[in-house]
Formats: structure tokens, C-alpha cells, sequence
């Protein structure tokens, strides 16, 4: 069944939730090298209860066989490059470096994890809520809530998502986390590029969210096949994307929230070309319509009109419908939002097929645009 309601989510999607933008990522790797003397730092609980990030992050890397002069090192590397992400990077110098990128940045999301930070009731931005609230609304059972209208597409290694859901709906229902952990199997969540490790409430396999940090490091090696960079070549990677398009085309709004437009992701995503395909699709279906033979028809009036019967025009496709595109677009110059624009859709002069941008974080354009409306219908 089509969803309604396809979300895509990027980097400024969780950063309500206490998780870094993809430039604070970027920041933090680079401080590995600025940090470097805490490679040697003696990760004690009883001596040092509240070890900063990169004593953590080495630690932890270095408790799974990373070479501490390697990690610091993809920090020295990606600072002086000058480049905008550690994506970027492993672009040009491979395997190389591609591996301890993977496991610094595993470690880094899994060291932000925050029951408290979820739970906050004055979080800023907190989208999350205005979504639990529509889709639950009116529904007194777990067991009634409809999750075939909303699919989740997320850029995003973390799991925060997941774990909104799980703790929400316990809350909610008063549920116990294995009849939680079914529900949230139910919802259509899909990690283009793969997740740190997966919850383990859900999966036996994986790992608790917000886990002990002098354990990080066994996290950490639960992630160490699991996520993937942009330039990685993966068949997950192409049939997520593949399973997107197909979403996207099918959807009655698509919304992205938090995410960067990248042009690579971009072309992944392929958008233009499910726009281009639709309205060639339609184009051709109206050139079938003449095409199809037109028959004597008496009308009301007693006048004679040509025209095919219904009859014949049932057999024809039935006109596919675009979706309506939203972005938010919070940082973005005006000159990124017309690339965006540009490399997403073409020029159709409607309204569907083209993104309607807004400069907001994503709790506000949400609300702007009634968004979650279509979870109520």
C-alpha cells in the first residue's frame, strides 16, 4: 500500500533531539586532531566520571584495535582539506581512510544518544510531538493507529527516530516495550545509508539506546558493518533508494525536513526524474485520449455529439497525480535554494512537480504548512 505521507529526513531533522547538523559533524571529527593528547587520557569512571567527547571517542576506539594516530589523523586530514564533510573526503582518498571515518562517526552519534534529550518537553523544535499527536489522534488502542499513510526515509546513522516511537508509544498506550517494539517494526523507516546499530528492543542483535558509555566501544563494533558513506557502493544503498523513488511517486506529499540537498544525494533521490516521467506519462496518455475512435452519442438535448464512450476510455491508464514537494531549508543562501530547485524539478508551471521551499526549522514550516493534516483524512 502507497503512503500518504513520504518524510525524508537529514541531519537538521534530529538536532532537536540533541544530535549535530552535518557541519557540527564535520567539527567534531576535525577535533580529533585538535584533542589529540586525549588519545593517552585514562578513561576511569572513579577518577574521571565525566570524560569530555574525544577522551570518550578515543577510548572507545582504541578499546576495538582503531590506532589512535589513525583517528586523529582523519581529523588533521578532513581539516585541512577544506572540505564541507568527511563524505567528501573519502571521496577522493578511498579506503584509505574510509574505515576509522565509519567508526569515528558511529561513535560520535552513538555518544550524543540522550533518553533525557527525547523526552524534553521544551525541546526546541520539536517536531516529533506535532507528528505523534496526528497520527494517534482520535485513536484509543495502539492497535488503531494507521501506519500505512506515513513512510520514513532518513539520511540520518542514529536511531532517534526508532526510538521516539518506542518510548512514545509506551507512554502513550501504557504498553510494555515488546508490544511497543512490535508496533515500531510496523512503521516504514528506511536508513538510506545504513544505522549506527539497531535498537536492541527491536533486534536482539543490536544495542540499548543511550548505552553506557564505558561500553561505547562495544556499540561501536556492532556498528562496524552496518553504516556506509556516500560514495560507498552497496546494493542496501540501491534498493533503498530505488524503494524511495518508487514512494515518492506514489505519495500525496512529500516533505523533506533538516536535509542539505546535496548533489549527489540529489541525483540518488532522483526526483527531476520521477516529475520528468509522470508528466511524460500524462503527455502521452492526453495524446491516447485523441487517438482513441470517437463514436455517435445523443446528448440531453437531442443533438448529436462525437466522442469515445466510456466504455473505451476505461481502458485507457488512469492520469498519475505528482505529489506536492515541501523542504525546509533553514541556512540555505537564496543562490543553494535555486541550485536545489533547480536540480530537483522542471519547470512544469504548476504547482505539483515543483518544491515549495521554507527558511524554517522544521517544527514551524511543519506547522505552516498543516503537513501531518493528511494522517488525520
Amino acid at each position: 500500500m502507497a503512503a500518504d505521507l513520504v518524510l525524508i529526513l537529514g541531519a537538521g531533522a534530529s538536532v532537536p533531539y540533541g544530535f549535530p547538523t552535518g557541519n557540527e559533524l564535520k567539527n567534531w571529527i576535525c577535533d580529533m586532531w585538535a584533542y589529540r593528547d586525549r588519545a593517552t587520557a585514562t578513561y576511569d569512571l572513579n577518577v574521571n566520571p565525566n570524560p569530555d567527547r574525544p577522551t570518550r571517542i578515543y577510548h572507545a576506539l582504541r578499546a576495538i584495535g582503531h590506532s589512535p594516530e589513525d583517528v586523529a589523523n582523519v581529523g588533521k586530514q578532513l581539516s585541512e582539506s577544506k572540505l564541507p564533510s568527511i563524505d567528501r573526503l573519502v571521496f577522493h582518498r578511498g579506503e584509505e581512510i574510509a574505515q576509522t571515518a565509519r567508526m569515528l562517526i558511529s561513535a560520535l552519534l552513538l555518544d550524543c544518544e540522550s533518553a533525557d534529550a527525547l523526552r524534553n518537553p521544551r525541546a526546541n523544535g520539536d517536531w516529533f510531538s506535532l507528528l505523534w499527536a496526528n497520527l494517534t489522534a482520535g485513536k484509543k488502542r495502539v492497535d488503531d493507529v494507521d501506519l500505512q499513510r506515513l513512510a520514513i526515509f532518513t539520511f540520518n546513522y542514529e536511531r532517534s527516530v526508532e526510538q521516539l516511537f518506542l518510548s512514545a508509544c509506551m507512554a502513550t498506550y501504557g504498553v510494555p516495550e515488546e508490544v511497543a517494539a512490535k508496533f515500531v517494526a510496523k512503521i516504514r523507516i528506511e536508513h538510506l545509508y545504513g544505522i549506527t546499530t539497531q535498537l536492541h528492543a527491536i533486534h536482539d542483535e543490536g544495542t540499548d539506546f543511550d548505552c553506557d558509555r564505558s561500553q561505547l566501544h562495544v556499540a561501536v563494533e556492532r556498528a562496524q558493518k552496518e553504516i556506509w558513506l556516500i560514495d560507498d557502493e552497496r546494493k542496501q544503498q540501491e534498493t533503498a533508494f530505488a524503494d524511495l523513488r518508487i514512494a515518492i511517486e506514489r505519495a500525496s506529499l512529500v516533505t523533506f525536513l533538516g536535509y542539505g540537498f546535496d548533489e549527489v544525494n540529489d541525483e540518488k533521490l532522483g526526483v527531476r526524474d520521477v516529475v520528468t516521467e509522470v508528466n511524460r506519462f500524462n503527455i502521452e496518455l492526453a495524446e491516447m485520449r485523441e487517438r482513441v475512435p470517437k463514436r455517435q452519442v445523443w446528448l440531453q438535448d437531442d443533438t448529436i455529439s462525437w466522442r469515445p464512450t466510456a466504455e473505451d476510455l476505461a481502458k485507457l491508464p488512469k492520469l498519475k497525480q505528482l505529489p506536492r514537494f515541501q523542504a525546509t531549508t533553514l541556512g540555505m543562501s537564496v543562490r543553494e535554494v535555486a541550485a536545489a530547485q533547480a536540480r530537483m524539478t522542471t519547470d512544469t508551471g504548476r504547482k505539483r512537480g515543483q518544491v515549495e521551499f521554507l527558511g524554517k526549522n522544521c517544527l514551524d514550516a511543519l506547522r505552516e504548512w498543516g503537513t501531518f493534516d493528511v494522517l488525520r483524512a
